[in-house]
């Protein structure tokens, strides 16, 4: 009688962690719809250009290097992205080229209220 019940809260042990598993693959395509928490909210651009579109996320503007977060992805001057070519970074805007045509992606920030 003893084994039977061992067996049973085995059993039950077992389907338990199978159900949380179970659970745990189903819940990661939720996963994949939410918004990264650590990207910035108050900067946002989006430029659409047939049909391509560059969500210009933040720029790294310093002295040595120039780095700007765009759909995510961070890319320098020279690189590629939804086909266009990053032709220049400044301090609020990057110039990209795609087909002959000149993009122009701008920070737009929002004002901080100072506390009172």
């Amino acid at each position: 009688m003893e084994n039977k019940i061992k067996l049973i809260k085995y059993s039950a042990s077992i389907l338990s962690i199978t159900l949380i598993f179970t659970f745990i693959g189903s819940s990661h395509g939720l996963q994949a719809k939410l918004k990264d928490p650590t990207l910035p909210t108050h900067t946002l651009a989006v430029q659409k250009t047939d049909q391509q579109q560059w969500i210009l996320n933040s720029i790294l503007h310093a002295p040595q290097r120039r780095i700007a977060i765009i759909n995510g992805k961070s890319l320098t001057t020279g690189d590629t992205i939804n086909n266009a070519q990053i032709i220049a970074i400044n301090k609020d805007t990057v110039k990209l080229g795609s087909n002959k045509k000149a993009i122009i992606l701008t920070l737009k920030s929002r004002k901080i209220k100072e506390p009172r």
